[in-house]
Parts: structure tokens; C-alpha cells; sequence
């Protein structure tokens, strides 16, 4: 059996069944993938362990609204929710560098 689709130029075409059935595989695959990765996050998060990153803010926003649930509307909240999320605590090297008087000078740009 052939299955019609449309290529990149808009015409239409035939793509026999092997074709389908490998692209569907292709698919299939993708989204166990990403399913696994989800499930990792679930394990980090029922581990009950710290976490621990470099400049991660940005990654932990993707993070929590991919796989926790939709971003809470303010920052009070947010920080409530990542906290009950991550019981084992969550810490960010690079704010943690710059908050400590002795290494601030390291990590920081010359701004003069």
C-alpha cells in the first residue's frame, strides 16, 4: 500500500509502505526519547538529592515547565515550587561564586 504526502516543493508524491512504517518507527522513537529524559527528571526529583549546575536558571525554567507543570506568575511562587520540587535543595555554582566575598573577584568580568 502507498501512502500520499506532499514534498518540500508541494507536489504531491508516493511513499510505499516500508517508507511509512520507517518514518512512524523514526517518530516513535523520538518521542520515547524525550519521554526518557522526562523520566530522568522525575527520578532526580523523587531522589531527593541536591542538585547542582552552572548558570542554570535558564535550563531550570525549561526544565520545570517541561516536565513539572506549567511556570507559576510570580517569582514568590516559582521559588516555592522549585524548592518543594527539589527537596534535597538546589544550588547554582556560579551564584554561589560570586555571592562569597573571597571568590567574587575570580569569577567576575573587569568592568572598568
Amino acid at each position: 500500500m502507498a501512502v500520499p504526502t506532499k514534498n518540500h516543493c508541494g507536489s504531491s508524491s508516493l511513499i510505499g509502505k516500508s517508507q511509512a512504517a520507517a518514518k512512524r518507527e523514526a517518530a516513535e522513537e523520538e518521542l520515547r526519547a524525550s519521554a526518557g529524559f522526562a523520566h530522568v527528571f522525575g527520578m532526580l526529583l523523587a531522589s531527593g538529592k541536591p542538585a547542582v549546575g552552572h548558570n542554570c536558571m535558564l535550563d531550570l525554567l525549561h526544565a520545570m515547565r517541561a516536565f513539572h507543570g506549567p511556570l507559576p506568575a510570580t517569582w514568590d511562587e516559582f521559588q516555592r515550587t522549585t524548592a518543594d520540587a527539589f527537596t534535597g535543595g538546589l544550588y547554582d555554582t556560579k551564584h554561589m561564586a560570586r555571592q562569597h566575598d573571597a571568590v567574587r573577584p575570580l569569577v567576575e568580568c573587569d568592568r572598568s
